[in-house]
């Protein structure tokens, strides 16, 4: 996966053992350079089906440099605690690097 910069892309994690409807709490974690530069919940999160997604904004969009890296990690109602492996995505420049 590839994301191009100061854009709004779509994160999405699809499940094929746990049913995101017994999830009570999710964070997205992003890392620039070993920093965490964006962290998202439950909250603002879409849960279809087998996935739950997050759509970036531009203004986090803008801060990616290169390659980022993200994990999921999860909590279910039955008190199970799950993570998804560490992906890494690269940053593709964008010309118009500003918000519009």
């Amino acid at each position: 996966m590839d994301i191009i910069a100061c854009t709004t892309p779509t994160i999405k994690y699809r499940f094929k053992k746990v049913d995101p409807a017994h999830i009570t709490e999710a964070y997205l974690s992003i890392k620039k350079n070993d920093t965490v530069i964006t962290e998202r919940d439950l909250s603002t999160a879409t849960i279809e089906d087998n996935m739950i997604s997050w759509t970036l904004t531009q203004e986090e969009t803008i801060e990616f440099d290169k390659s980022i890296s993200c994990q999921l990690n999860w909590l279910t109602d039955s008190g199970t605690r799950g993570a998804s492996k560490k992906a890494r995505i690269e940053i593709s420049e964008n010309l118009k690097n500003e918000v519009i």
